[in-house]
């Protein structure tokens, strides 16, 4: 083949014209394809398994280079070998201070007893979890 007769992309008149024949056949096809809506429920400890599972993915597929997936203060670190609060947990954990539901037995003492009956059993465990994480006594 001569040096003369290898066209570039600008020049071959023919290559553009075979893809517009291709996209043109391609947008003519009678066939539609109509999406179907699901509606589909997503709790929070979904959404953390599947991020590990995407993370420990990526990882593996990234042969052991350095990447970060969260920015700035989001990343997981320790510090002197203990886990840092990012600056999400931190935000987190001031709204559990300020909740009426972590709080309830201090701001409603009169009644606290009573409203302890009325709980059920797993709604006391998680009170004492959030209680426990924000460094309340457990009730």
């Amino acid at each position: 083949m001569s040096a003369g007769s290898i066209r570039g992309p600008r020049q071959s008149r023919s290559g553009l014209t075979r893809f517009a024949t291709i996209t043109s056949a391609i947008g003519n096809r009678q066939e539609h394809w109509t999406p179907k809506l699901e509606s589909v429920s997503v709790n929070l400890g979904d959404l953390q398994k599947l991020f590990k599972a995407v993370h420990g993915l990526f990882g593996a597929i990234s042969f052991g280079s350095s990447y970060v997936t969260l920015g700035g203060d989001l990343t997981p670190s320790m510090i002197n070998g203990k886990r840092s609060r990012s600056c999400l947990q931190r935000v987190l954990d001031a709204v559990l201070r300020d909740s009426d539901f972590v709080n309830q037995p201090e701001r409603r003492a009169p009644y606290w007893e009573m409203d302890k009956i009325c709980m059920t059993p797993d709604r006391l465990r998680r009170m004492n979890e959030l209680r426990k994480r924000i460094g309340l006594p457990e009730v």
